[in-house]
């Protein structure tokens, strides 16, 4: 099943997009507020990846900047237009963004890091799209040492269930090293709700100072194989199986060639 059509499911069964608002709606709504009042004089262009109900950008558009929705799911967006948060948006996937380079001041992206099949590919085309030095603002759950290990031994089959859509999790460093990875400098990271060392997400606040770097190896990091992405397995195998086939080809062709020689020198013998 793919990943449009799970979160097409999902939504389907949700009526009142507000619900969405969970626990840490408040704090983020803080830490945006606060990320608002640092950039400047003047409306910004903002892209609401993955706006799901639309209650942050509500918020954007309410602090009069211009907003642009995006998610994949069109009955995410129908019930934002629909309550009236949002008045018009994207469906496409984060991944590979159907939107001009460098066009907007700032980017939010809310819980949904974690359930990214590519993280490099929807940070790489964050940087596309943003201005040079444009801000990124992004929550994932959070996974640090001690939260890990109250999981592993306490809720593991709760928390890691095989249904579960969120496939990606993140500790304060490696979120830190995937958006170096791809052309930001993280400016702020915080830990909200709970407490420390449970947090149930984890906020950071970037900046674009560079280009991405090359997709990086799909390899544990400080492994001595060769550099290599996900990606890149199916060119692999296309050209490993062409050259298989190319090779039985051969071979065929050989045995073929060998029957029938011998069976052209059978032939002689008896007449």
């Amino acid at each position: 099943m793919s990943k449009s059509i799970l979160f097409e499911a999902d939504w389907r069964l949700k009526v009142d997009p507000l619900a969405e608002r969970d626990d840490i709606f408040e704090p983020r709504i803080a830490l945006l507020t606060e990320v608002l009042k640092t950039s400047g004089n003047g409306p910004l262009t903002i892209l609401d990846a993955a706006c799901a109900s639309g209650s942050f950008a509500a918020f954007f558009r309410g602090q009069s900047h211009r907003v642009v929705p995006c998610d994949i799911s069109f009955t995410a967006l129908a019930l934002a237009r629909r309550h009236r948060l949002v008045a018009d948006g994207v469906a496409c996937t984060v991944e590979a963004l159907s939107l001009k380079e460098q066009s907007f001041d700032g980017v939010w992206f809310g819980e949904s890091l974690a359930l990214l099949e590519n993280v490099h590919a929807a940070l790489s085309e964050f940087n596309r799209v943003l201005k040079p030095g444009g801000w990124l603002a992004l929550t994932t759950p959070y996974y640090g040492r001690l939260k890990n290990l109250a999981i592993m031994l306490l809720r593991f089959d709760q928390h890691f269930y095989p249904e579960d859509y969120r496939i990606r999790h993140f500790s304060r460093s490696s979120l830190t090293r995937v958006l170096k990875h791809n052309g930001f400098e993280v400016s702020r990271w915080k830990g909200i709700g709970r407490f420390a060392g449970f947090w149930q997400s984890q906020y950071a606040l970037s900046y674009k100072v560079a280009a991405p770097r090359p997709k990086p190896s799909w390899h544990q990091p400080g492994s001595d194989y060769s550099d290599a992405s996900p990606l890149d397995a199916a060119e692999y195998f296309i050209l490993t199986n062409q050259e298989t086939c190319q090779k039985t080809e051969e071979r065929e062709e050989g045995y073929r060639g060998k029957h029938a020689h011998e069976g052209s020198r059978r032939r002689a013998g008896r007449q």
